[in-house]
């Protein structure tokens, strides 16, 4: 299982921090410290931009030490709570050791066979480890980059309808349907069959039931948009038509490369060859651990040394598992990796105010015009003084 909620704990939620607690809150003081430290205290940058006071007070402050010792408990990835189960049967074997060579006085490995084999394949699972964690990172960075740059296709397709003079009504339905597909694309990704609530604010009931008698409503916002621009450079009146639906198509086309970049992301997942190589793997030498390097002497000590390696190593490979995947899980099983709220709303803001843009580029335009003119009139001055002092010269010839 896997929690969402970063600022509360999702076992008890803010239910301790109100009045009804009354004297319970006390109580339960560890838990108020566990929520404290690894809640409250933590920045989830995924779905957060980092501003300058997040690196200096959060990422690189000194804190992080602290932080860094508690990875494994809370947000944002939950490793220890994931890994729970492996690490149950890391200790069972090691607890199964123990009480063998007690209670028989017999000795497992005596010519420390498994020692040496234990040995020569570290290699091989820190290989593994490096090669699904490097993968992992960079699939999520595709998807990051692909789905921000859906948002950032539609804003500048938004953007650009102004400039180009497009016709005030062709752009609202641009600003309409570009929005939708966005929402469209995350609705896809995550296995939704409704759009969020803010998209479907733009529409009225005949529109959402177009939207979702069509058999997919992210092809029906892309054809909608291209037929708008179509209509747009149509009915444009000005030159540089061509020129107008080369720019708007490009922008459309950018945000078709991003949606498939995520959609490719998101129903092909890694062989699974490798992932069961690596995990299975890794299991099998933490599960003949025990056997490789118990000593009669250990005692609890090897056994706490032993289950601290096991629940470093299954963090590994459950991380490395989480960044195959990184679009957010189903609801209920969610773990956020990519910041889509903040680039939603980010498209939201942006083509919502697109049309706002085309009065400020008019002032602006204005502006410019005006000192133009202006230095166009100082030039002008300058020109007629030069002549005046070369004829002064010519007259004296050239004796000033």
């Amino acid at each position: 299982m896997r929690w969402t909620r970063v600022d509360r704990s999702p076992l008890w939620g803010d239910r301790l921090d109100s009045s009804k607690a009354g004297p319970l809150r006390y109580l339960l003081a560890p838990l108020l410290l566990y929520e404290l430290v690894c809640y409250t205290w933590r920045q989830d940058v995924t779905e957060k931009k980092a501003r300058p006071w997040i690196w200096r007070e959060k990422l690189q402050a000194r804190w992080r030490y602290v932080q860094a010792l508690l990875c494994y408990l809370g947000p944002p990835s939950h490793l220890f709570w994931n890994i729970l189960p492996m690490s149950a049967w890391v200790l069972a074997v090691t607890l199964g050791v123990i009480f063998f060579e007690k209670y028989t006085g017999r000795v497992l490995d005596p010519g420390n066979v498994s020692y040496r084999a234990y040995r020569s394949v570290q290699f091989v699972v820190s290989l593994l480890l490096s090669m699904r964690i490097n993968r992992g990172v960079t699939r999520w960075w595709d998807a990051r980059n692909g789905f921000r740059g859906a948002g950032s296709a539609v804003a500048a397709l938004c953007y650009q309808c102004p400039v180009w003079g497009v016709d005030p009504a062709i752009h609202a339905c641009i600003r309409k349907w570009g929005i939708a597909w966005h929402f469209a694309l995350w609705a896809e990704l995550n296995g939704d069959k409704r759009l969020d609530p803010r998209a479907e604010a733009l529409f009225d009931e005949e529109g959402l039931r177009d939207y979702y008698s069509y058999s997919k409503g992210r092809h029906l916002c892309a054809n909608m948009l291209r037929r708008l621009i179509q209509e747009a450079v149509e009915v444009h009146t000005g030159g540089m038509r061509q020129e107008m639906f080369t720019e708007l198509q490009s922008s459309l086309q950018r945000g078709f490369d991003s949606m498939s970049q995520c959609n490719r992301i998101s129903q092909q997942a890694l062989p699974e060859a490798l992932t069961m190589l690596s995990s299975g793997f890794l299991s099998i030498w933490l599960l003949v651990m025990p056997l490789g390097l118990w000593e009669s002497s250990a005692g609890p000590v090897g056994a706490f040394v032993m289950m601290l390696v096991a629940v470093l190593m299954l963090a590994c490979d459950e991380l490395a598992t989480q960044l195959e995947n990184p679009r957010a899980w189903p609801e209920g099983l969610r773990w956020k990796l990519l910041p889509v709220e903040v680039t939603l709303q980010r498209t939201l803001k942006a083509a919502g105010s697109s049309h706002l843009n085309l009065g400020m580029v008019n002032a602006v335009r204005e502006r410019e015009r005006a000192k133009m003119a202006a230095e166009a009139e100082e030039l002008k001055g300058l020109g007629s003084a030069q002549n005046g002092l070369s004829a002064h010269i010519a007259a004296g010839k050239g004796e000033v």
